[in-house]
Parts: C-alpha cells; structure tokens; sequence
C-alpha cells in the first residue's frame, strides 16, 4: 500500500536553516570585552551580546573557534580576524552584515565553517570567500544578493560538502549559476528563492552532486517549473529531496501531473515541509511514488484542504 510510505512528522531538523555546532567542554574561562573564552583560549562564545562590531583584542591567537551569532555587526573588517591563524569554525548568522571585505579572511586559511546565514549581504562575498580552500561547510542563504550566480573561483572549493544559498531576493535560477560546482560532490545542497518565483532556466541544476538537496522556493506563480526541477535530478541517487513552502500561498487546481518526473529520481525519502497541499496534489504525489524508489514520504507541517470541487464518494 502506498501509504506505508508515509510519515507525517510534528518534527522538522531545519533542513534549509543554518545549524550550529555544538561549543566545545568548557574547560577555562578569561575577560576578553563582552566574550567568553572557553577551552583553554581555543573557543570564543560572543553571541547574542548586541554587539555592533568586532575588536580583534577580544581574541587570543590560539582561538580555533568563535561564535557572533545573533548580534548586531553590519560589517567584516581585514583587521577583525587577521591574528587568527588558527581559527576553524567562525559563526555570523542572524547579524545585519551588508559587507565582507575583500581579505577579511586572508589569514584565516584554516577555515572550515563559516556561517553567514541570515544577514544582509547584497552580494555573495566571492573574493573574501576565494582563499579558502580548506571550506567544509558555507551557509551563506536568507542574505540579500539578487542573484545565485557563482564566480569561477568557488571551483577551488574543492573540500566544500555543506553549502546553503540564495534568498528571498533571488527571482530564479540559470543555467549557468553553478557551473563552477559541476566537480565538487557534495552531501547537502540548499537553495532558496523568492516566495515569487519568475523563472527556472532548465539544467540549472543539473550540475548539482549531492546526497541531499533542499528546495526552499515557491512554485506558486510557476507550478510548471517543478518539471524542470525534478528533470535536473532524474537518474541521481539522493538520501533525501525536501521541498520547504512549495505552494506558499494557494492550493494547486491545476490538472497538470507535477510530479510526474518522480519516476526518474532515486532517493531514499522525500520531504515537504509546510506549504498548501490539497487533496488534488496529494494524489498526484502519491500515484507518482508508487513507481518510484522513494521509501518514505515525510509531511510536515502542511497545511492541508480539500478543494472547493471536492465530491466525497464515499
């Protein structure tokens, strides 16, 4: 039966959001400015402090890692991290960040995780970005630029695994916007528009190798850009494929099959979190898995009507 694919879940892991990694144990503990320097001067806790910028005294050179999350910080300046050789995990979501300069993390080549989730870049910071080839893990989504488009540089990346991007200000995807990615394999890849999607240029994703993919993008204006979507990911294997707010603010009434490249895709689980599902949607969901290797079917959160034609027949 079908519906043993289904899981219907009140838990949701954030799979477009920007995780955090745990604080190292605490094992120290000194008066730098409004920090908190844990672990033997390796860990810096400067979140949620209100600060409205960054003084390089604040750190020991031995630091490693340093949390300024949820803060008030509109800029990353050369000199704020310059003396920081070591540093491996930097955390600057939810902050009002419109500038990164060009060799704000120049000295900073150990680099494994940054974290610019949530703040108001208008453009994806690609020369602070170039030098750092030791990369793991870059969300850098729900910022302000207009466009997805990569520089030829992110090529390098070669060690990237995690990369989160986009935002409400993008209007779509083109063909070319990840190019510079086409070699790199990836275990998560976010990507979010805006709520008003106007275009998806087929073969935008094409290029995409990754064990999870995340849509965050509303297909409201534009259900037939689903086809191309799921035509990027035919003949790939996933472990999971999530669509966050995929109709955001009305139910599907069209009689067009959405779905119907399911059949292509192999993955292990497919997700929706939240969005308008229908009883019309719902079937055209579930009679497409049934051709498909997707074992679950997660539903999250949707919010869930039956359409104004509906007949109960029985």
């Amino acid at each position: 039966m079908i519906w043993n694919l289904i899981h219907i879940s009140a838990l949701f892991a954030g799979a477009l959001s920007s995780p955090t990694p745990p604080l190292p144990p605490t094992f120290a503990t000194g008066d730098h400015g409004p920090c908190q320097i844990l672990n033997f001067g390796r860990s810096a806790d400067c979140g949620g402090r209100q600060l409205n910028s960054v003084l390089h005294k604040w750190f020991p050179d031995t630091v490693e890692n340093i949390d300024l999350s949820s803060n008030s910080l509109n800029a990353i300046h050369a000199a704020d991290f310059q003396h920081l050789p070591r540093l491996r995990t930097l955390q600057l979501q939810y902050n009002n960040i419109s500038h990164i300069d060009d060799n704000a993390f120049k000295n900073n080549t150990l680099l494994e995780y940054l974290n610019i989730f949530n703040n108001s870049l208008q453009v994806i910071p690609t020369m602070a970005l170039a030098s750092l080839l030791n990369l793991k893990q870059l969300y850098m989504s729900n910022n302000l630029y207009k466009h997805a488009t990569l520089a030829d540089s992110f090529s390098k990346l070669a060690n990237l695994h995690t990369l989160s991007m986009g935002g409400p200000l993008v209007m779509g995807l083109k063909k070319n916007d990840f190019q510079p990615l086409k070699s790199i394999k990836l275990q998560s890849f976010a990507i979010k528009c805006s709520s008003n999607l106007s275009f998806y240029e087929p073969g935008s994703l094409k290029v995409i190798q990754t064990k999870k993919m995340n849509f965050d993008m509303a297909i409201d204006q534009r259900p037939g850009a689903l086809h191309h979507m799921l035509g990027d990911l035919a003949n790939k294997t996933f472990t999971a494929i999530t669509f966050r707010n995929l109709f955001e603010f009305m139910y599907y009434l069209n009689e067009d099959d959405i779905f119907q490249g399911l059949k292509d895709i192999k993955a292990y689980q497919l997700i929706f979190h939240r969005g308008k599902f229908n009883e019309n949607l719902l079937r055209m969901a579930l009679v497409n898995l049934q051709v498909t290797p997707i074992k679950w079917l997660r539903l999250q959160y949707i919010d869930f009507a039956r359409s104004p034609t509906f007949v109960d027949s029985g």
